[in-house]
């Protein structure tokens, strides 16, 4: 496992991962900020934003397992993608749109890179985290539509109709750890 900063005792992955909740967290608490001194839909709209900022990131602070990560890159995918297809409307938003679509396709990046290297849930494990852990993996296989994030990463690691030599390919041009 690549090192973080010497002397710190945490992964670069982890670092990452951590780096993400606060970013997160930080944006979520602007939107709210944001959301109290708006009018209208913009108001409204920017809170719940800022509350599934928040929520995600209170999710994601301790120890996620790569189900976790994924499903909140697809939230982030989703996000993305809607803002994308606002900003190519004519309106005064279209800015906004635009930029908030780079913010969430960027999170949704690094969600992903964090969920390649984070750990497996284990099934055996009991407690709240563990509970968070199992509720992501079943929402994850029963999410209908089309393949997000979690279905290609799922496909990728677990080998499914792809050949192994190709998958080993795929793993390493995406810098994603082979088991051993």
């Amino acid at each position: 496992m690549s090192q973080g900063r010497p002397g710190s005792g945490i992964s670069m992955w982890q670092g990452m991962q951590r780096s993400l909740c606060v970013t997160r967290a930080a944006l979520g608490t602007t939107y709210v900020l944001w959301s109290a001194r708006a009018t209208g839909r913009a108001s409204a709209v920017a809170g719940i934003l800022g509350t599934r900022h928040l929520a995600q990131a209170l999710l994601t602070a301790d120890q996620p397992t790569s189900a976790v990560l994924l499903l909140g890159a697809e939230a982030d995918t989703a996000h993305a993608a809607s803002m994308a297809a606002l900003a190519a409307m004519p309106g005064r938003w279209r800015r906004y749109a635009l930029g908030d679509a780079l913010v969430a396709a960027s999170l949704a990046a690094v969600g992903l890179i964090c969920a390649a290297n984070a750990p497996a849930s284990d099934p055996g494990a009991g407690g709240l985290l563990a509970r968070r852990d199992r509720w992501a993996d079943s929402l994850a296989r029963r999410l209908p539509g089309l393949p997000g994030p979690f279905a290609i990463f799922t496909r990728l690691t677990r080998g499914e109709g792809v050949p192994r030599t190709e998958r080993l390919r795929a793993r390493a041009r995406y810098g994603l750890r082979t088991r051993k």
